[in-house]
C-alpha cells in the first residue's frame, strides 16, 4: 500500500522498488545518497527536537525565530541558496535540500551560538544549560560541511566520520529514542567516500537538476505525439 511505502520511507529514508523482486539484487548494489539522507532526513529532522525547547531569549521567543532572524539580517554571497525568510512556517513551502545544506551551514549555527552560548549577548535566561545541545547540533553542522568539501583527504573522510559519531552521540544523550535507521545510512557515506571520493561526484544534485528540466519540457501527455 502506498501509506505503508511512505512510512517506511520516512522512517529508514529508502523507497520501495521493484527492483527489490529479483533474486540477486542485493543491498550493497545499491549507494548512499548524501543528499537525501544527510541534508533532506538528518538535518531536517535535527529541527523538530531543537525546535521544542522553547528558551526565553532577549529578543527572541525560541530557536525558530532566531533562525528566521539570521535569514533576513545576514548577508550572503550571491551564488549562496538562502531559504525563505519565514522559513519553518507553513507558507514557506518544502524546502529543497540545497535550502536545508545551507541552513546549516551558515544560519543555524549563528543562530544556536547566539541564542545559547553564554558569552553571547543575545544569550537566552537558560543558555548556561544548553552547552550539550549546541555541541550536538555544531557536530552535525561540521560534519556537513567536511563532507561537502570540494577536496577530500584522509583526514577530512575520517573527521566526518567522527563529528558524526559525537553528534549520535549527543542524540543518545540529549533527545533519547531520536535515533533513526536514516542515521546508521548516513555512517555509510564515509565507506562511498573511499570508493568514489568526494561526495560532490557522486551525490544526485545533478540528477535532480536534470529531472527538472525534462518535467519542464511542453508536453500534451499523448504518447507518440508532440
Amino acid at each position: 500500500m502506498l501509506k505503508n511505502r511512505k512510512a517506511i520511507e520516512q522512517l529508514y529514508g529508502t523507497r520501495y522498488s521493484e527492483l527489490w523482486r529479483l533474486p540477486y539484487w542485493r543491498l550493497r548494489q545499491i549507494g548512499i545518497d548524501p543528499m537525501h539522507v544527510f541534508f533532506l532526513i538528518l538535518l531536517q529532522r535535527m529541527t523538530k527536537p531543537l525546535n521544542q525547547i522553547n528558551p526565553t531569549a532577549v529578543d527572541s521567543s525560541g530557536l525558530l525565530r532566531r533562525i528566521q532572524q539570521v535569514v533576513r539580517e545576514v548577508v550572503t554571497p550571491a551564488w549562496v541558496s538562502n531559504p525563505p525568510r519565514n522559513v519553518g512556517l507553513y507558507e514557506a513551502g518544502v524546502l529543497k535540500a540545497d535550502h536545508w545544506r545551507t541552513l546549516f551551514s551558515i544560519h543555524v549555527p549563528l543562530a544556536t551560538l547566539s541564542l545559547w552560548r553564554e558569552t553571547s549577548p543575545l544569550a537566552a535566561a537558560d543558555a548556561c544549560n544548553m552547552a550539550s545541545v549546541v555541541d550536538t547540533t555544531m557536530n552535525l553542522c561540521c560534519a556537513s560541511l567536511v563532507m561537502t568539501k570540494r577536496k577530500l583527504t584522509l583526514n577530512r573522510r575520517e573527521q566526518f566520520r567522527h563529528l558524526l559519531r559525537l553528534h549520535i552521540l549527543g542524540l543518545q544523550k540529549n533527545f533519547p529514542g531520536w535515533i533513526f535507521p536514516s542515521h546508521h545510512l548516513a555512517f555509510h557515506i564515509h565507506d562511498f567516500m573511499d570508493l568514489f571520493s568526494g561526495v560532490r561526484h557522486w551525490w544526485l544534485f545533478p540528477f535532480e537538476n536534470l529531472i527538472g528540466k525534462l518535467q519542464r519540457i511542453p508536453t500534451n501527455h499523448k504518447p507518440g505525439t508532440i
